[in-house]
């Protein structure tokens, strides 16, 4: 998670998890980690890098551990609403 957007997470905010080897496979997620220290980014010393966990709900035989995945946050209402006056 770059430093721009960690700031908009709380824990418990939902989210839809994509399998890379299996676009088809949509499960739901939820926040349930965030790291209190960055780490330098990949593409530049400037920016700052922020680990983050997510639970996944659901199963499925080809869920298995160390499969690349994206992330779409749903970010809390209090949140958006708040970013969106900005």
């Amino acid at each position: 998670m770059n430093q721009e957007d960690f700031f908009l997470l709380q824990f418990g905010d939902s989210a839809q998890i994509h399998l890379d080897a299996y676009p088809e496979l949509v499960f739901p997620g939820k926040l349930v980690e965030m790291a209190p220290i960055a780490r330098s980014g990949d593409f530049s010393n400037k920016l700052r890098a922020f680990a983050v966990v997510f639970s996944i709900g659901g199963t499925d035989p080809r869920l298995m551990p160390d499969l690349s995945a994206a992330v779409d946050i749903n970010l809390s209402t209090q949140v958006a609403a708040a970013s969106s006056f900005h």
